[in-house]
């Protein structure tokens, strides 16, 4: 049972008077919970354990991982639009091409928006921008060869880089 906090400070924390005693340990109280004493036990969810304005600092996300994903974003957009081109323009021969691009643009593109607010470290942050310089040069390369006539020749190196990137982030996860 909850039961109303008093005027007092904590006996545990002297210099605070938005705690929740929960089991064994103390808690900060979520703001809407700030007026109650959860009885021993009791859990919250851990997004309940901080303030709002340490919640906010939490998950402020640094500008290089919000261009990330924002190029994740516009990468996933564009994806969209040459799945829609090679399936209603492209003749026959060329839409094998371009679904693909399309495909690994699409795929790679929803990886870094969902991947890049939540990479931390720099090793995790280089991971993904190799990420995107690969799908980049992969796509790219396919889209730019029945758009432009261009060279295939560094289709290879884009997704290498795309297989070495997800190896490394994947390192980088189990470093945690």
């Amino acid at each position: 049972m909850a039961e109303p906090l008093s005027d007092a400070p904590h006996p545990q924390h002297p210099h605070s008077h938005a705690r929740a005693t929960i089991g064994l340990g103390c808690y900060r109280a979520h703001p809407a919970a700030q007026a109650w004493r959860l009885s021993p036990g009791t859990e919250v969810p851990e997004r309940m354990n901080s303030s709002s304005r340490e919640l906010s600092s939490s998950v402020s996300v640094p500008g290089g991982a919000r261009a990330l994903a924002a190029a994740g974003a516009v990468l996933a957009a564009l994806a969209v639009a040459l799945s829609a081109y090679a399936a209603h323009v492209a003749d026959p021969a060329a839409q094998s091409r371009l679904q693909t691009a399309a495909v690994f643009a699409f795929g790679h593109g929803v990886a870094l928006a969902a991947l890049a607010p939540i990479a931390r470290r720099t090793l995790a942050r280089v991971a993904l921008l190799a990420l995107l310089v690969g799908v980049l040069v992969f796509s790219g390369g396919l889209a730019a060869a029945y758009f432009f006539g261009a060279s295939t020749r560094l289709l290879p190196y884009g997704g290498s880089l795309m297989i070495l990137a997800w190896l490394v982030y994947a390192a980088d996860a189990l470093r945690r």
